[in-house]
């Protein structure tokens, strides 16, 4: 028992100079690197110049329900990417996936030909919702299989003969287990970083990004072939995949709040094996995390120099009383709360006093900016070659901001505002990159 508790004692003490190793190394590159540019390896890219990564997989199902991978794709088009996954927003790319030329068929010609002309006479109007699929294992797996069917998924079907034809579209769903699941370097369990993936989902879908998934199948008695193609956002060179990222403040629910990014990564700059280094994803993400820290920053500071103006009331109201008494971190904890607290003492504010808070932030701002410091970070990925990458990265920033200024506009002459704020703050960023299958 007294060697059981050394050797847990032992790991212990390795575990937690690993995080503080990590911890250092993570503050040290975001300082260093938070204000510079990305490498030559790195573009920043407009999220509407992206363009569609295709990857597709055909099987066969014998009669004793025996799996058999017959062939599989991948293809960048210039397409943009669908916001809404539909037949008709899908159609040219899956006649190209279904085309003559395409070797993935092999010899199943006939198979081939039929699901071509199945997608041709599927219309939006003739789709609808099918049950039977939904609740159907066997065919709802992806073969990407950390990607499910959402609940906007609608179907057609049709008979040709003789053989008995589905096509199924709609949105995927990631699944933080099975990434995990899936990923050759595992550093962490999958329900650690289920709300940032949930948010990060939810940020694709709200920005026009949603990973679409389009399914056809074709059965006659005694074997029938499933179709599986999904349709992903991937930058327009060649050379670089795509990387996507979000950034708020820890347990913040509100999109309107959070911030996105995109790159474009050169594809030899990721490691086949162990994918982004942690200090790529780290040196690249710092400056996202940085601004959103400003923003935050600037956000608490434009509160606080309005609760100093309502302070100047001789006579405040029970309203105005209750804005500027002690919220102790109420309103600090996420960006909809900040907000929220701003638009009610923006609305208690006359119009001479707004003009005063905007006339002293203008000029507070402009001899001092707040002062933006990482004092503590974490970070977590999860790599599946030539499908995705998926990591996280915890910061607290600690923000420092201290001046003294007099009032700007004539009814407030004589008076000054003073503040002395210091405040961390929990951020965090939760990126993807999808990665395209490595030549050989």
């Amino acid at each position: 028992m007294a060697q059981r508790l050394k050797t847990s004692h032992f790991i212990s003490r390795i575990a937690d100079s690993y995080n503080s190793f990590e911890n250092d190394a993570i503050v040290h590159t975001f300082n260093t690197y938070s204000h510079s540019a990305p490498s030559e390896n790195v573009t920043a890219i407009e999220r509407g110049d992206h363009h569609t990564l295709v990857k597709c997989s055909l099987k066969c199902i014998d009669s004793e329900g025996v799996e058999r991978q017959v062939g599989s794709c991948e293809m960048k088009t210039k397409a943009k990417l669908p916001a809404c996954p539909s037949h008709s927003a899908f159609e040219g790319l899956m006649k190209q996936v279904l085309n003559v030329k395409n070797c993935m068929f092999d010899d199943n010609h006939q198979v081939r030909a039929l699901m071509m002309d199945h997608v041709a006479e599927c219309e939006d109007d003739r789709l609808c919702d099918d049950e039977s699929f939904k609740s159907n294992g066997l065919q709802t797996e992806c073969f990407l299989n950390f990607f499910s069917f959402g609940n906007d998924c609608s179907c057609y079907r049709s008979t040709k003969q003789g053989w008995s034809l589905g096509s199924f579209v709609g949105s995927c769903e990631f699944s933080g287990r099975d990434i995990v699941r899936s990923a050759l370097k595992c550093e962490l369990d999958w329900c650690k970083q289920a709300e940032g993936l949930k948010c990060l989902q939810s940020s694709l879908q709200h920005s026009g990004l949603t990973v679409g998934r389009y399914l056809v199948t074709a059965s006659k008695v005694g074997c029938s072939f499933v179709l599986d193609t999904v349709f992903l956002p991937t930058s327009a060179p060649l050379s670089h995949v795509f990387n996507v990222g979000l950034t708020r403040m820890k347990k913040s629910a509100d999109p309107k709040t959070w911030n996105n990014s995109t790159y474009a990564i050169r594809s030899e700059y990721i490691h086949p094996k162990w994918g982004n280094s942690h200090f790529n994803l780290v040196s690249l993400h710092s400056s996202d995390i940085m601004k959103h820290a400003m923003d935050v920053s600037l956000l608490h500071i434009t509160n606080q120099a309005m609760r100093e103006v309502l302070r100047m009331r001789p006579e405040p109201s029970e309203a105005t009383a209750k804005l500027v008494a002690p919220h102790k971190g109420r309103y600090l904890k996420t960006e909809a709360l900040m907000a929220e607290l701003n638009g009610q003492l923006r609305a208690e504010l006359t119009g001479d006093e707004k003009a005063e808070v905007d006339a002293w932030l203008k000029q507070a701002l402009k001899y001092k900016k707040p002062q933006l410091t990482c004092v503590q970070g974490s970070m977590t990925k999860n790599y599946l070659p030539n499908d995705l990458e998926l990591s996280n990265i915890a910061t607290s920033v600690k923000m420092n901001f201290n001046i003294k200024l007099r009032c700007q506009t004539p009814r407030f002459k004589g008076r000054s505002i003073a503040l002395e704020l210091g405040n961390t703050w929990d951020i965090e960023n939760s990126n993807v990159t999808f990665l395209c299958r490595r030549k050989r």
